[in-house]
């Protein structure tokens, strides 16, 4: 119930109320007692007003009866439109988290009129919704419930449902309207850029605070956090706008609000197009850095993929990290106009971001949220770009007939024409080609029959190429696709388990892992590693698909099990019904791209899936990852 609604139905009903009852019925203290009044007054402008008389006591006095009866059942319409599960717990996660005041469970079920079972049931979801904030519902016999925990959390915690526009009315949205000219003129006066995505954040984090501070309610901070966030660019400018909030609502904001403001701008930053190649200014510091080493090994660990050497990543990770560790620490939430498109074009990119957020949540003690995640993809989509147009180096063997000499002269001859796709030249004459190695040679290129089967592939050319035969050489040495259908090596039919009758997700892993340990030979305890990878972060990513993984390599071989469920389990939140358990080796692989490449694009597509688990064969699996394959690269040879 609004704090003026109820305020007005009490006093409705009594001729005369002391102070001190209206105390104990909001369980505030006198000063809060009169800003309430204040506030009803404001909306009662033309209808009734408060009034207080001599010995503390108020009054109710009605000048409209009818719109009075009017404006009640206007304050009460929302309340009684509440049909669904989902409508009611977000009226009440936005009535709870502006009450000071306690609230017994009968005042609510009437509030919401719902019987006091379902209203028990919606609480749950309350604090399921509550817990991601560190909030809390606190409970005291014959006072009734409240929200428990800071105040920053709470305001983040509100905030948010303003974003999804789950809270807030026309008040609210005037608010909003004259936070957002506030910004404009102090980010255009300091010449201070905001981007489009922390924009909204920033407006809307101060419209909450604005609303908090009327009833008297601050953030607090320690002042050697302050201190430290009072040297940077962004404070200077968050006392700009602090000014002008002032000066607009008519309200003094301490420093500590001033310092909330500057960490809202400091964690403004965002991977975006206009963002200064530069970094702005921005300092990296040597946490960050420690941070980004192990982002980068939990990919390499998981994926297989090396991007220790890519200078260009660490740097636009860290200019991203940077912002988004005050982001975390501090519950700030940005939303990504990106994530449904990177998630669907992009989404091998989108699982490494999603191991990376892993390694951020144990640092910072926050997970990322998907937003972020789709902003973390983003770097990572520009690196496998760069590996994938960086030629993969071959090692060659050339052969001729005439001599050392002239077996020098022809790698020469390579080295100079083919550098680019070459990594290591051996030269020999033919009468040493049985003293060869051949465990390292990719390709052998000879000027004369050799007359002896070689275990790679071999190439009659002559000792000076003609144009023909150059376009022939560079044409195979840039050759790396893979035979179509090469995916399926990495699904072995033994590893493939349909309709597993299970009915959790522990007891689905529990069957999985043991049908795979029986069968393969593996480095470490499968069950355990899958277990501690899924303790950090759910592997599901929607469709009906999880993704478990241990959280190192132990198998000698990359490979995939399979798994269908006979019926849906949740999985953190998600129905699922398919499992892909992926254990890669330690080694490297030029297909291993690919690989995920194709991976990623199964899962994520609805269609395949959906066939998979229609018709739960091996058969199936096979067809559906070839055609996610040439989804992936193409049918182009």
């Amino acid at each position: 119930m609004d704090r003026s609604h109820k305020l007005v139905e009490y006093l409705r009903s009594h001729a005369s109320v002391d102070a001190s009852d209206l105390s104990d019925l909001f369980a505030v203290g006198e000063r809060s007692v009169r800003s309430y009044v204040r506030e009803a007054n404001a909306a009662l402008v033309g209808i009734a007003s408060i009034e207080k008389r001599r010995g503390g006591t108020y009054e109710l006095l009605v000048t409209d009866d009818d719109a009075l009866k009017t404006w009640l059942a206007d304050e009460a319409a929302p309340r009684a439109g509440l049909q669904t599960r989902e409508e009611r717990v977000a009226y009440l996660l936005d009535d709870l988290l502006h009450r000071i005041e306690w609230i017994t469970l009968d005042d609510l079920s009437k509030l919401v009129y719902v019987s006091k079972t379902s209203l028990s049931r919606d609480i749950k979801d309350v604090e399921k919704h509550l817990s991601h904030y560190g909030l809390s519902i606190e409970r005291k016999p014959r006072y009734g419930i409240r929200v428990c925990g800071p105040e920053e959390a709470r305001r983040l915690c509100m905030a948010g449902l303003v974003v999804d526009g789950l809270s807030g009315g026309a008040k609210t949205r005037s608010r909003l309207s004259r936070v957002s000219a506030c910004i404009d003129r102090v980010v255009e006066r300091d010449g201070f850029h905001v981007n489009s995505a922390a924009y909204q954040n920033l407006v809307v984090h101060i419209a909450v605070a604005l609303g908090r501070i009327s009833h008297g309610c601050y953030v607090p901070m320690p002042e050697d956090r302050l201190v430290a966030i009072e040297v940077g660019e962004a404070f200077s400018v968050a006392r700009d706008l602090a000014a002008e909030v002032s000066r607009e609502f008519d309200v003094d904001l301490p420093r500590e609000e001033v310092g909330y403001i500057a960490l809202h701008l400091a964690g403004r930053r965002v991977l975006d197009q206009d963002q200064r190649p530069d970094g702005g200014g921005l300092v990296i510091s040597d946490e960050t850095w420690a941070v980004i080493d192990e982002m980068l090994a939990a990919v390499k660990s998981v994926f297989g993929f090396d991007f220790a050497d890519d200078l260009e990543l660490r740097m636009n990770l860290a200019r991203h990290v940077e912002p988004l560790s005050i982001r975390l620490t501090c519950c700030m939430r940005i939303e990504n106009p990106l994530l449904a498109e990177t998630r669907e074009r992009f989404p091998l990119a989108y699982f490494m971001a999603s191991e990376m957020a892993v390694v951020l949540a144990c640092h910072y003690g926050v997970a990322p949220s998907e937003h972020e995640i789709g902003y973390l993809a983003l770097p990572l989509i520009l690196a496998m770009e760069r590996q994938r147009s960086a030629p993969v180096k071959k090692n060659i063997l050339v052969v001729c007939a005439s001599g050392q000499g002239s077996a020098k002269l022809l790698e020469y001859s390579y080295r100079q024409e083919f550098g680019r796709w070459i990594d290591t030249v051996t030269a020999c004459d033919a009468a040493q080609v049985s003293d060869i190695d051949f465990r390292r040679i990719d390709y052998v290129f000879t000027t004369v029959p050799l007359g002896v089967e070689l275990p790679v592939p071999v190439r009659e050319v002559g000792f000076f190429l003609d144009d023909t035969e150059a376009r022939d050489v560079r044409r195979l040495l840039q050759w790396t696709r893979a035979p179509a259908g090469w995916i399926a090596s990495f699904f072995p039919e033994d590893l493939f388990f349909a309709d597993l009758d299970v009915w959790t997700k522990d007891e689905a892993l529990d069957r999985l892992c043991a049908e795979v340990s029986s069968r393969r030979a593996l480095q470490g305890d499968l069950r355990l590693l899958v277990g501690e990878r899924e303790g950090l972060a759910q592997t599901s990513f929607g469709n009906a698909v999880a993704m478990p993984h241990p959280t190192r390599p132990i198998a000698t071989t990359t490979f995939v099990a399979v798994a269908t469920l006979r019926r849906e389990v949740d999985w953190g939140g998600h129905p699922v019904r398919a499992l892909f358990l992926t254990c890669i080796s330690p080694g490297g692989d030029e297909r291993r791209q690919a690989f995920y490449g194709t991976l990623a694009r199964t899962l994520r597509s609805s269609e395949l899936i959906g066939r998979l688990l229609e018709t739960p064969e091996y058969k199936t699996l096979i067809q559906i990852l070839i055609e996610a394959e040439k989804m992936e690269i193409g049918d182009q040879p």
